[in-house]
């Protein structure tokens, strides 16, 4: 039986309001974090939750919403798997209980795409699009640069090197499959299968949300979100044109920045024709190591 050990005041960097459930779990106010591979002590784990409750409460207060929900969102911490450590969200429903949030991150060490994961977590949607136009952008205001899709690059120069390098990907042509964004199925396990595609997909999808952002604000892309909960997606009710006016208005800003970093977008454009493969790694100045058994040639075996 687990032993609830109740953690009394705040002390220093602790001050959480961390309850310890056991040697490898705790709580804090909006997460249940649990370490099934023992990476940490007690005092380290309590020190992780409370960094990642910080973390996400950065994302709440960006959005503006109340907070996380009366339901804790699960955190799983397990070893990592490949190069750098990930991130990944997923929902299950558990018998009359409801649904879990869980955000699974793979290693410790730096984890990549956390924030954008617990935003998912946040706006829990089956739409790639409108979660990663959410997602990608405040994992780049609060979280990891190296992070995939931005691999310390700004995601506008990515999509001016993407433009320039002809692989740009039409707006409309990412739809609900999961084709669409590069990836597939094997049995119930996502992987990717077109790592150009997928991560073409992501950047363009988060540079799009970051200019919704900061042109039409925060409110009404949450509106959007809530919105698109009902079926389809309702651009012109939301910003009052199309999505191929603002796809039109959104490649000028870029375009627009692709001349004031013209050197930023060369070099990414180069490495992109190079092997766009391994792209994003060679712009954070990293190298893969040698594929693991399981998982596709340029991808992962868990999706994002």
């Amino acid at each position: 039986m687990l032993r609830l050990i109740t953690i009394l005041g705040a002390i220093g960097a602790l001050a959480w309001n961390s309850v310890v459930l056991a040697q490898n779990s705790t709580e804090t106010e909006h997460l249940v974090v649990e370490d099934f591979s023992r990476q940490l002590s007690g005092e380290q784990l309590q020190d992780f939750a409370g960094k990642a409750d910080q973390a996400l409460m950065k994302s709440v207060q960006f959005w503006g919403i109340p907070g996380p929900g009366n339901r804790k969102i699960r955190m799983e911490l397990y070893a990592q798997q490949g190069l750098h450590a990930f991130s990944v969200f997923q929902q299950m429903r558990t018998k009359g209980a409801g649904t879990d949030r869980i955000v699974r991150v793979y290693g410790l060490e730096s984890p990549q795409e956390m924030v954008h994961k617990l935003t998912h977590a946040l706006f829990p949607t089956e739409d790639k699009l409108v979660r990663n136009m959410m997602g990608v952008p405040t994992e780049a205001r609060f979280g990891n640069p190296l992070s995939f899709p931005m691999c310390g690059r700004a995601l506008d120069s990515w999509v001016a090197a993407l433009r320039r390098a002809r692989s740009y990907v039409p707006l409309a042509k990412l739809g609900q499959r999961h084709e669409d964004w590069g990836m597939s199925f094997s049995g119930q396990m996502p992987v990717v299968t077109d790592r150009k595609r997928q991560h073409a997909s992501y950047m363009e999808a988060g540079s799009f949300g970051a200019w919704l952002i900061d042109t039409q604000g925060v409110e009404k892309l949450r509106a959007f979100y809530r919105a698109a909960q009902e079926g389809g997606r309702p651009w012109k009710m939301i910003f009052g044109r199309d999505l191929a006016a603002l796809e039109t208005e959104w490649e000028q800003s870029i375009d627009k920045h692709g001349q004031g970093s013209p050197a930023e977008v060369d070099a990414l454009a180069e490495l992109w024709k190079r092997n766009p493969n391994a792209a994003c790694d060679a712009a954070a100045g990293t190298s893969p190591k040698p594929r693991q058994p399981g998982v596709k040639p340029g991808g992962r075996r868990f999706s994002r």
